[in-house]
């Protein structure tokens, strides 16, 4: 409802900014649109700003409603508090544009009507005489015309850019290199490892405000924002951020790419030092314990003697947990979502299932695809599709798709007759074009062995009697693949094991991937708990 308001004030400062425009051309009324706004929009400008002109009256107007639906944003915690400036320059812009366009215009008439003083230099004059002269100082008009627009122009312009560097949150991205060498839980050795990391704030200067988010099994470092090149936001935007649910006003967030994945850390893309070639299928198996271990040599490197809140969805909730157990007291709080201590029998079935179709793929071979130069690209966009039917669910389905049928001129293949079909295989090409067939095996491998509850003889209650966090488990109402009673199993484990802990069942309408997605319930009980005395 909010994003609603917000977006109509949005559309209706700028139509009052158009106001302006006619006003300041002063275009005959004749005009339907024209009419249009004059007939409902002046009227309006004039009552709530009488002792303006009306073409200023607009403008006031207009930046009214630019204030408002910003605050609305920025008060509901929909946007951050560099939106808000940067709409105020924005607007400003906007009149820094039309004082353009008029010069522009000035000069075309005076070439067609040399001589002639036009109209439109009085505007001018009239609307800037103010808001220019500080730079009239420096920059008198020149040849008869007026320059000044365009410096206020590009001055504007800069200052939002500035704004958006030094106001937002701040987002470092950086590969760090480990020499020391890693026995992983299999017994094989990595000589060295790197780890692409991606952090959001300020680490404070006794280092007690970092936050650990662990991604899922196709997530990466990228977690939050929007950086030069990128695409789309990260895969927790909607959680993480200035003002957000994780607030990086007063939280420094890390997050990281696991080794044996393939957006910049260690893994089968990555170049052998001993081969002299990308590792493919030589990749050592890594696990849950695997991927902690390395987060705790990135903390140790980063001077963090305690996370303030390690926390993640699905396999990254599982890295939570393992936290927990491994580090004890290097762990204030562990927010453990849509997660399990084990998955089920079913699921390592559906992993399986995948792995398969993958080395099905007649390019795979074997797992040493690249030194061939092929990709099994329908392999993986397969098995990706069957995968993603697992994160949704059926009722989110249902109200999305239907049995509805794709609009021919939209379809990404001949063969497709529903919008279902159409959506899974544009899901599955474009995770086919991001993600690495090995890395694929490998994460499906890893979250089938977590099972932290093995080395104590299978009981999670003796498991996680070590804990010295505070746990929150949330299970999501939607969720088929990991369903409450996952959640349930660990809650009741942990109030037996004595530790402080508390569980929530979350109203999601996407399935399994629900816990990627804000809403009020799941932002309040992830925010409280942060906020939290540890």
């Amino acid at each position: 409802m909010i994003s609603a308001i917000v977006l109509t004030l949005g559309f209706v400062s700028y139509a009052f900014v158009i106001l302006a425009v006619f006003r300041l051309f002063r275009v005959n009324y004749f005009n339907p649109i024209v009419k249009l706004f004059a007939t409902y929009l002046e009227p309006i400008s004039k009552s709530l700003f009488f002792f303006l002109p009306p073409l200023l009256a607009a403008v006031a107007v207009a930046l009214g409603f630019k204030f408002v639906s910003f605050y609305l944003a920025y008060s509901s915690g929909y946007e951050t508090l560099v939106l808000f400036y940067i709409s105020v320059i924005d607007v400003l812009n906007s009149g820094f544009r039309i004082l353009f366009y008029c010069v522009i215009g000035s000069v075309v008439l005076s070439w067609v009507a040399p001589g002639n003083s036009h109209p439109l230099l009085q505007i001018i004059e009239e609307i800037s005489a103010g808001i220019l002269s500080p730079i009239r100082k420096f920059l008198p008009p020149m040849g008869g015309l007026d320059f000044t627009p365009i410096v206020g122009l590009l001055v504007l312009n800069l200052i939002n850019t500035s704004l958006v560097k030094i106001i937002s949150m701040k987002i470092v991205s950086e590969k760090i290199t480990f020499d020391s060498s890693l026995t992983l839980e299999s017994g094989q050795v990595l000589a060295g490892f790197e780890l692409m990391t991606e952090t959001y704030g300020e680490l404070n200067s006794d280092k007690t405000n970092a936050v650990l988010v662990c991604h899922a099994f196709s997530g990466n470092h990228h977690a939050a924002g929007i950086k030069d090149g990128d695409k789309k936001p990260g895969w927790w935007d909607e959680i993480i951020g200035d003002n957000k649910t994780i607030d990086t006003t007063k939280f420094y967030v890390v997050s990281l790419n696991n080794i044996g994945g393939c957006h910049g850390s260690s893994g089968p893309v990555s170049i052998s030092s001993e081969l002299g070639k990308p590792y493919g299928a030589s990749f050592p198996e890594v696990s849950v314990s695997d991927w902690v271990k390395t987060q705790k040599m990135l903390a140790d490197h980063l001077g963090i003697n305690c996370w303030e809140m390690v926390a993640g969805g699905s396999l990254g909730g599982m890295q939570a947990l393992q936290w927990a157990i491994s580090y004890p007291e290097k762990v204030k709080k562990a927010a453990i979502i849509a997660a399990s201590s084990k998955i089920s029998t079913q699921n390592i079935a559906l992993n399986e299932v995948a792995r398969e179709i993958i080395r099905k793929d007649q390019n795979f071979h074997n797992g040493e695809y690249l030194a061939q130069g092929k990709l099994p690209s329908k392999g993986l966009k397969a098995a990706r599709m069957l995968g993603h039917i697992t994160y949704l669910s059926e009722s989110n389905m249902r109200k999305r798709f239907g049995r509805k049928l794709q609009d021919p001129e939209k379809k990404v293949d001949a063969g497709i007759n529903y919008e279902v079909e159409n959506y899974l295989q544009y899901k599955g090409e474009q995770f086919a074009k991001s993600f690495d067939a090995n890395s694929y095996i490998l994460m499906t491998k890893a979250m089938d062995s977590f099972d932290p509850a093995k080395d104590f003889d299978n009981d999670l209650v003796r498991c996680l009697q070590g804990i010295q966090a505070k746990l929150l488990i949330a299970s999501f109402d939607s969720d088929w693949l990991f369903p409450k009673e996952y959640g349930l199993d660990i809650q009741m484990s942990a109030i037996k094991a004595g530790i402080d802990s508390s569980y929530v069942e979350l109203n999601g309408d996407y399935g399994h991937d629900s816990f990627l997605f804000y809403s009020d319930q799941y932002a309040s009980a992830l925010k409280n708990f942060l906020n939290s005395n540890g």
